[in-house]
């Protein structure tokens, strides 16, 4: 009797820590995923509405709507440019004024604060035209942490607002995951290609944290959702940075 109590136990831990999500479907990844891949074509292929942009800050992206799916559409690109990259490096946590102890990181926070003025401006007037429709905010990279802090504002907003990320880095400390994860609740994931090493910085050292719960993608197919949810866990896998490459990403498949 020990011994099936403590093997039930074992399947249960093994269920929570490598099974499966019914919140995440495949129909939903494609859908996003055909939106990130738009901020790569020079006509939108996925949305029939579409505002770009490229601030001072040079944060990159578009807002669009999706008639097919009646979705309101913002995605954020990955870093392009020196001053990206200048941001990206700046590394010392900054206070987050809408939560208590909520800290982010500056150059991220940076970069998507020069957008959100632009983004609110375009989301209200679709959401005005389009009542109803649904908010689905992504990204790649750097763009992925502009996603984070651009669903959650959304959210506070007021605004029914998903977020699935692509090759996020971590965006904020503990606190803020907590905050971000609480209010935008399950359908918050943050999508990973087999090693790829952004996904773990910046490190846990400095006081980052990740938002939302891992799916990660396999180099040979298939993906596991990595449970417990809005778990930032340290996986033993030989981190590569050529798996960060975008091209990785656009060929995921869930079948």
């Amino acid at each position: 009797m020990k011994f099936f109590v403590l093997f039930i136990a074992i399947l249960i831990h093994l269920h929570q820590c490598l099974g499966d999500d019914a919140d995440f479907t495949s129909q939903n990844f494609r859908m996003v995923l055909n939106y990130m891949k738009d901020l790569d074509n020079s006509k939108p292929l996925y949305v029939d509405y579409v505002k770009t942009f490229k601030t001072h800050q040079h944060s990159i992206g578009y807002v669009g709507y999706d008639s097919k799916h009646k979705n309101i559409v913002v995605a954020f690109a990955g870093s392009q440019t020196l001053l990206n990259w200048l941001n990206n490096l700046n590394l010392q946590l900054v206070p987050y004024s809408v939560c208590s102890k909520c800290q982010v990181h500056p150059g991220f926070m940076r970069t998507y604060t020069s957008a959100k003025k632009m983004i609110f401006e375009q989301v209200k007037m679709l959401d005005a035209k389009y009542p109803g429709s649904k908010i689905y905010v992504t990204g790649y990279s750097l763009g992925a942490a502009q996603a984070v802090y651009c669903a959650l504002e959304l959210n506070l907003a007021g605004y029914d607002t998903d977020l699935l990320t692509f090759a996020s880095p971590r965006p904020g400390n503990k606190a803020f995951a907590d905050f971000v994860n609480k209010n935008l609740g399950r359908n918050n994931y943050r999508v990973t290609y087999a090693a790829d090493t952004i996904n773990v910085i910046p490190g846990k050292p400095y006081g980052y944290y990740h938002v939302g719960t891992e799916v990660n993608f396999k180099r040979w197919g298939g993906y596991q959702v990595v449970l417990p949810r809005f778990s930032d866990k340290y996986h033993p896998r030989p981190y590569n940075i050529f798996d960060h490459f975008p091209s990785n990403y656009k060929q995921l498949r869930t079948e």
